[in-house]
């Protein structure tokens, strides 16, 4: 008698048949599918199915001991295309800069970071840069602040990246501000 398994290794499509025979004897294999192209038959195979039709696809394996012993063993996947099984992306947040109002006071410049869309996640985290003046108040906080004395006249951008989503989110946000004349 022989005794025929299918067991999963390394993936779904990485077969191994456990086959034996009571009596010793050596074993040959036939292997058939309705679909894909099988890599070698025998104990370990690969059945690749990214050409196989999209539905129902089966191997069968026969195992042969050469005295009249044999055993048959069947395993039947659903094709399927990827689109239709990957998860949905997380949602990614719309990331804003509030641009100061009514200041004068180049010495305090106040910008604030929001993000809405994307609530599920908890933990945000904040790293601003300024391409002119000096951040003294806020460099990892939803909050920063600017001192941009000596440069009225020119233009002030600041940046945030904001940490803690999906990477294939884009977090990254900046703001340009004409320093005005005091």
């Amino acid at each position: 008698m022989i005794a025929l398994e299918f067991a999963p290794v390394d993936g779904l499509l990485k077969l191994k048949v456990e086959a034996f025979d009571p009596d010793g004897d050596s074993l040959n294999f036939e292997c058939k599918t309705s679909g894909g192209e099988l890599e070698q038959c025998g104990p370990l195979m690969t059945w690749n199915v990214s050409r196989a039709r999209r539905s129902k696809n089966t191997i069968s394996v026969t195992v042969r001991d050469g005295h009249g012993g044999e055993d048959t063993a069947q395993l039947e996947i659903n094709v399927a295309d990827c689109t239709t099984c990957d998860p949905p992306r997380p949602p990614c947040p719309v990331v804003t800069i509030s641009t100061p109002k009514g200041t004068d006071d180049n010495k305090h410049l106040v910008f604030t970071v929001s993000t809405e869309g994307a609530e599920r996640y908890t933990t945000e985290s904040y790293h601003w840069t300024a391409s002119l003046g000096k951040i003294i108040k806020g460099l990892h906080t939803s909050e920063v602040e600017i001192d941009a004395t000596g440069f009225e006249g020119e233009e002030l951008t600041v940046k945030v990246e904001v940490g803690g989503f999906d990477p294939s989110c884009s977090t990254v946000q900046s703001q340009r501000l004409l320093i005005k004349q005091n």
